[in-house]
């Protein structure tokens, strides 16, 4: 009978073992990429190096994505080894660590990523307060890069515009919240001008980047 339990045993731990080795080899040759489109989204798509001699070795490489293996990824579903998601923030941060461009280029690059990520956010935004966190992250991210001479003029105009946007954006949180709707009526004639104004401090800033 003890023979019989230990061989039970015995065949399960070999199940586990050749189950866990599949699930690591798997994993070490499966790769999810996630990239920028043009649009400033982030596209995931799954790769496989099949015939790689040694698995977690040849994992593709592009400057424009962040790549995971398929182990990290599933283990990310089950809550372990936890990662977030790409932004296009992130990915021209680690495209610039790897090309180590000129200053000029190296800002534009990470401009246009936190740009993008803005305009991603406020695609998903349903209320004021979801709004002005994403002007506020807007913000700090401007204010954590150095802005090369040529882009100082516009980068000022468009921190000068999102912060009316944030002003205008808390005067119609608390107008709602006191019920004035006269206020909020107010306030709320102010989001096609504050819009404006940082749409053009944008074009300000193709502008000096297109100037060279």
């Amino acid at each position: 009978m003890t023979e019989k339990v230990l061989g039970g045993f015995g065949a399960v731990a070999v199940t586990v073992f050749v189950g866990v080795q599949i699930f690591l080899y798997v994993g070490g040759i499966s790769y999810q990429e996630q990239c920028v489109t043009d649009q400033g989204h982030i596209a995931k798509s799954w790769s496989f190096t099949r015939f790689a001699p040694v698995p977690y070795l040849f994992r593709p490489d592009d400057p424009g994505c962040i790549v995971h293996t398929g182990t990290r990824v599933a283990l990310n579903a089950l809550g372990v080894a936890k990662y977030s998601d790409a932004t296009a923030s992130t990915i021209a941060e680690r495209a610039v660590k790897q090309a180590n461009p000129s200053a000029d280029d190296a800002y534009w690059a990470k401009l246009n990523g936190d740009v993008a990520d803005y305009g991603n956010r406020n695609e998903h935004v349903h209320d004021v307060n979801e709004a002005l966190r994403s002007v506020d992250t807007f913000l700090g991210q401007l204010a954590s890069l150095s802005p090369p001479a040529k882009y100082a003029q516009a980068r000022a105009a468009l921190v000068a515009a999102l912060r009316q946007v944030d002003e205008h954006g808390k005067a119609m949180r608390e107008a709602a919240q006191a019920g004035d709707s006269a206020a909020f009526e107010r306030a709320k004639s102010t989001v096609t001008p504050d819009a404006q104004k940082v749409q053009q401090a944008m074009e300000q800033l193709n502008l000096a980047h297109a100037a060279g």
